[in-house]
């Protein structure tokens, strides 16, 4: 097996796993969601209610959620501020064509 295949075979490996986690937290966040809304109004004897547990649960999967989005945007952010700074010719975020690499093209 060649060097590029194997490297083709774990970028869709790793493709594939990022997608799953995506779905995973897409789903855990919108059942959660749903729970809570549809368990807001219930009849509540306030003392070990495992509803009111189970929301509390819930709204803080969420938070958890929103935060690590936050975290993941303010370092991207902070990845490409610091790519723009350096100057660089071969940029983290800019993708090399042919032309760039000076690789001539021939019909």
């Amino acid at each position: 097996m060649s060097f590029e295949k194997r490297n083709n075979d774990k970028k869709k490996n790793m493709r594939a796993l990022a997608v799953f986690l995506i779905v995973i937290f897409l789903v855990n966040t919108i059942l959660s969601l749903l729970y809570t809304s549809m368990e807001a109004n219930h009849h509540c004897n306030h003392e070990n209610c495992p509803i009111c547990e189970t929301i509390l649960i819930c709204e803080k999967s969420v938070r958890n959620l929103c935060a690590f989005l936050a975290v993941v945007i303010v370092v991207y952010l902070f990845a490409i501020l610091v790519d723009l700074i350096s100057g660089k010719e071969k940029s983290l975020f800019i993708r090399m064509t042919l032309v760039k690499q000076g690789i001539r093209l021939n019909d």
